[in-house]
């Protein structure tokens, strides 16, 4: 990815001068140069960028424009590029935490610490990370959903989800998902809220959790961050070392517990593996070879699935980010975004050019946090995320790992 923006920048001198364009008229050829540039984390991004008129940034411009200055480690430059955001994305919770972090490099310490307070109640991977920049130990905000238990039985008597519950224990779960969907398009936000709760409790938590995402209830973490598997996922940590609560983490982002997932690219059960890479985990690790019927099976899965994500943490050093882009956009992509020195941690992961996989990993460290309070009540230390991402076999620097 981005490696079109190379031989672009060569030739957009010669494609000014031939069109005699001035340089109002060439922004958005020089943003269309810096963009491709900026993913594959080439210095001279920076250099178009900056021949961008104001006016063409949108919003992936002016996100692209910032990683690109840290990449470069250009602090002044962060700070300015975030400033003149439009208001909407610039008060995100990822540029309040880059604007901290640029403000604690600049030398504005007050500053830099009334942006990551602001930035610390708001449950996710930058609020992790702003308590660690502030030496706190860091707690998630639980908040449990509202319970109402007249529109509960009113939710729990409705005929659709009558049918619903029907459909799951007939194991009919595409005509489930339509049903549901078509229930919930009636009920007004008390009573989804509700649904949300009966959708938990009758262990169809893939549903229960996207309700709760659609209605923006995120917090009810006793809830919403279940453990169905504790038996498969306890054996899987035991055989490969894993901490359970990444596994957990692991699964609830590939499948939401589902264990007949089954992706458009042939991805399958709990923890999203291709039957090509599940029988080549199987023989390295000893276990039996694992069929397609016998993967839709948390048995063979959770185990299979844990062995393949050791592999990959061993063959990144033991740096947690590096092996968990790796396990959702494969290894070799992952070890393509490596630098030839070690980056910190949240600017290497901020850097990953492929939307889905910088959330991937962002989201599973968080969801592994969370399981890991759920198993303990402790405020967790996360000044382990701090440390930097690296070629493996390079001069070791602390690890990202919890």
């Amino acid at each position: 990815m981005g490696g079109a923006g190379r031989p672009a920048a060569l030739r957009y001198p010669t494609l000014v001068q031939s069109r005699a364009l001035d340089a109002r008229s060439a922004s958005p050829l020089a943003l269309a140069v810096a963009l491709p540039l900026s993913w594959s984390r080439d210095p001279r991004a920076l250099q178009f960028f900056a021949l961008g008129h104001p006016d063409d940034f949108d919003e992936r411009a002016h996100e692209w424009h910032v990683r690109a200055a840290l990449w470069a480690g250009d602090w002044a430059r962060v700070a300015r590029a975030i400033a003149v955001m439009p208001e909407p994305l610039r008060t995100q919770n990822r540029w309040r935490y880059w604007s901290a972090r640029a403000d604690e490099q600049l030398g504005n310490r007050d500053a830099a610490r009334e942006g990551y307070a602001a930035v610390i109640p708001t449950d996710n991977w930058y609020a992790a990370l702003a308590a660690a920049r502030t030496g706190q130990r860091f707690t998630p905000r639980l908040q449990p959903l509202p319970r109402d238990d007249a529109e509960l039985a009113r939710v729990t008597g409705a005929p659709g989800l009558v049918r619903v519950r029907e459909l799951i224990l007939c194991d009919m779960q595409s005509e489930a998902n339509a049903e549901w969907r078509a229930a919930l398009d009636e009920f007004t936000p008390a009573q989804q809220t509700q649904a949300v709760r009966l959708a938990s409790g009758w262990g169809w938590h893939m549903q229960a959790i996207a309700a709760a995402a659609r209605l923006g209830l995120f917090n009810d973490y006793e809830l919403l961050y279940p453990r169905p598997y504790d038996a498969e996922v306890r054996r899987s940590a035991q055989l490969t070392g894993l901490p359970q609560a990444l596994i957990y983490a692991i699964i609830r982002q590939e499948s939401l517990y589902r264990a007949d997932a089954a992706s458009s690219a042939g991805a399958l059960g709990l923890m999203q593996l291709l039957p090509s890479t599940a029988k080549t985990t199987a023989r390295r690790a000893g276990l039996a070879e694992p069929t397609r019927t016998s993967l839709l099976q948390p048995s063979t899965n959770v185990p299979l699935g844990s062995s393949f994500l050791r592999s990959l943490l061993d063959r990144a050093g033991g740096q947690w980010p590096l092996a968990i882009a790796g396990y959702n956009a494969g290894p070799g992509a992952a070890r393509r975004w490596l630098a030839s020195t070690p980056v910190e941690t949240d600017m290497w992961v901020e850097n990953i050019p492929y939307n889905e996989t910088r959330a991937y990993v962002q989201r599973v460290h968080w969801h592994s946090l969370v399981f890991e309070w759920l198993a303990e009540r402790k405020p967790r230390d996360t000044s382990v995320w701090l440390g930097t991402v690296r070629a493996p076999g390079a001069a070791a620097a602390p690890a990202t790992a919890d």
